[in-house]
């Protein structure tokens, strides 16, 4: 499966339930280090 429809699926379902601090707190930060390493590519450091 391409990875763009995987994304959606997983988000739909995340946000079918609740989730707990320390997930949303995991996720924000997987997020935010995956977007500092694409800015960081992006510039060509």
């Amino acid at each position: 499966m391409a990875p763009l429809p995987r994304l959606a699926i997983w988000l739909w379902q995340l946000s079918r339930r609740c989730p707990l601090r320390r997930e949303v707190i995991t996720y924000a930060v997987a997020i935010s280090a995956a977007y500092t390493i694409g800015i960081i590519e992006w510039a060509g450091y």
